[in-house]
């Protein structure tokens, strides 16, 4: 009699037991809410970047300046991390990035690249931790 090797079964129960806990639930609620408000800001700014410059270049610019922080920054935020409170770091963490989106508004309102670039790289600095 051949054996036919069993399935692995996942724990739904196990799997969503954190979510049960009220503070958790907000807490992944709140970092979820942030995460999608970043990358729609990230879509937006793909396409004011490329309607003002014309350019795939500046484009892939955006998106370097964007997503080399947090991978550069990664280690430095995780020893800085280690040092904090996480609620300090938490709280931290997503003023700095309002403070870096309110940059990128106003980079796009004063319709200056350069500030765009900055403050899009805040965020992406922000969005390490």
């Amino acid at each position: 009699m051949i054996r036919t090797p069993k399935k692995p079964t996942i724990d739904t129960n196990r799997l969503l037991a954190p979510l049960r806990a009220p503070g958790f639930r907000r807490l992944a609620v709140g970092k979820g809410v942030s995460s999608l408000g970043d990358w729609l800001m990230v879509a937006a700014l793909v396409g004011w970047v490329y309607g003002r410059s014309h350019s795939t270049g500046a484009v892939a610019a955006l998106m370097v300046v964007r997503l080399l922080p947090p991978i550069l920054g990664g280690g430095i935020a995780s020893s800085i991390a280690d040092r904090i409170s996480r609620k300090a770091l938490l709280v931290g963490s997503e003023l700095g990035a309002a403070v870096a989106v309110a940059g990128v508004l106003a980079g796009v309102l004063v319709e200056s690249l350069p500030l765009v670039f900055v403050a899009a790289a805040l965020c992406g600095l922000a969005a390490t931790t």
